[in-house]
């Protein structure tokens, strides 16, 4: 049934499991790749069709699960592509992408509700593959999982250890009423009773008891499925996890997060230590890189990129592209899943629907983004500048985190005014303390051990769990 590699057994075994939607595999990917896999051990990736070979080329062992994947996948022309599957879902519930028109309580209610409606199907169609790829592999030394799934099949074999990858900003796992809420946006200096009504909104929407109903359904006594975003309803039920790792700059993560023992940061999970690049002449071709613009050319690259999600709509990608094209400085564009559907507007842009992203940041001098939380890692890890334009979920925490620490700025994708967008362009590009703050910081997290420390962590837990 299963195509598994026989390994020396020196090495462990691992299994990961992630959402599959981009973000996660790929946070989950970068993690890995330059941890466990990088000293040696085995890892088994669980995924979705839509990610078939996506993963072999980093080192994993990859695992299809037909039921990671829509049941009408074949009907949509998107090859089975992940962000658009993704995409697919957030429009079903309530147009959560036309965020223009939507209050932040509305905005959290439909993300929350997005969560609890797909989970309990998830589940049910996940768990019988799950129970089986755990006896077929033989034994495992520990799984991996990606903050937003709960699997039955995997919280119930006790046996083996289990860590959480938190793939998303780390406030939405925190589970700290005295934090802000997750994909809010709101303020950090703000009181536990100001936060108390978005908290409500999330406890409300969150089906606890009807996800539980799901697991009952499969066999499962003794085990509950506590909701993911607010502190647990029964806590006699003890966390599964021995540990919590995620990617968060110090610089911006909240203290009481920072200070979690049981908890481990990575910072960024796709570090790029070397600042490897690519050719920018070869990818944007001759004529725009050597392109003077008539002797304005300001020398500053700017890189724009909204996500798979963000780029499904063209007005907005129109907009911001025609307001950069009267400024002096160059862009590199993501366009996204619609690339084809509209043109560049301006002469100092390049664009295509995928970019490599980690090799062009090192050649940028300011990202305009999401603000999608590899994006803002990988960002701040370079050390350069952020305007962030959230459109929801972490977007809006990791927007407001940027803000009120001073290292970025955030702007309403709707609500902006083209002159302050310019502004804002300029007082980030020629702002020399903040590019100093940030150039310290860059050069703090690449030259970290993270990666061989969380190693050791979880290389003690599986030598400590076969004694």
């Amino acid at each position: 049934m299963y195509q598994i590699v026989d390994h020396s057994k020196n090495r462990k075994t691992i299994v990961v499991i992630a959402y599959p939607a981009v973000g996660h595999v790929n946070g989950c990917r970068n993690a890995l790749a330059n941890s466990l896999i990088k000293y040696g051990h085995r890892v088994i990736f669980i995924i979705g069709k839509a990610f078939r070979g996506k993963l072999l080329p980093y080192g994993f062992e990859e695992l299809i699960c037909a039921e990671f994947d829509d049941d009408d996948d074949d009907n949509h022309n998107s090859n089975n592509d992940p962000a658009a599957k993704l995409a697919r879902h957030l429009l079903e519930f309530d147009n959560m992408l036309a965020i223009k028109n939507l209050s932040i309580e509305k905005r959290l209610e439909n993300l929350i509700k997005m969560f609890s409606t797909l989970l309990p199907d998830f589940i049910i169609k996940t768990d019988e593959y799950l129970k089986k790829m755990i006896k077929t592999i033989g034994k495992i030394d520990l799984f991996i999982v990606d903050d937003v799934q709960q699997y039955p099949a995997i919280m119930d074999a006790k046996d083996i250890p289990l860590i959480q990858c938190i793939t998303s900003m780390p406030n939405t796992q925190a589970k700290d009423t005295s934090l802000p809420p997750p994909f809010t946006g709101l303020e950090s200096n703000l009181s536990i009773k100001e936060y108390e009504p978005y908290y409500s909104i999330i406890e409300k929407t969150f089906n606890e008891d009807r996800i539980n109903e799901s697991v009952a359904k499969l066999g499962y006594k003794n085990l509950w499925i506590s909701s993911l975003f607010t502190p647990p309803k029964y806590p006699n039920y003890p966390l599964r996890q021995c540990l919590t790792v995620y990617a968060y700059p110090k610089e911006l993560n909240h203290p009481k997060i920072e200070s979690r023992p049981d908890w481990f940061n990575l910072e960024v999970f796709a570090k790029n230590s070397y600042d490897k690049t690519i050719d920018l002449e070869k990818l944007v071709g001759a004529e725009l890189f050597h392109d003077q613009l008539g002797g304005r050319f300001s020398g500053k690259w700017i890189y724009l990129s909204l996500g798979s999600m963000g780029s499904i709509d063209i007005n907005l990608m129109l907009r911001l592209t025609r307001i950069l094209a009267l400024t002096d400085h160059k862009y590199i564009v993501s366009k996204g899943l619609r690339h084809n559907e509209y043109e560049l507007p301006g002469h100092n842009m390049w664009g295509t629907n995928h970019v490599p992203q980690i090799e062009i940041l090192p050649l940028m001098d300011l990202v305009i983004t999401h603000g999608g939380n590899n994006t803002v890692t990988e960002t701040f890890a370079q050390g350069k500048p952020m305007i962030v334009m959230p459109l929801f979920g972490d977007q809006l925490d990791n927007a407001q985190r940027l803000h009120e620490t001073g290292y970025g700025r955030r702007l309403d994708p709707y609500g902006f005014q083209d002159q302050q967008l310019l502004d804002t362009i300029n007082e980030l590009l020629y702002d020399e303390m903040l590019n100093e703050k940030l150039r310290k910081a860059s050069e703090r997290i690449k030259q970290s051990n993270s990666f061989k420390e969380f190693v050791g962590i979880a290389e003690k837990i599986m030598d400590k769990n076969e004694k």
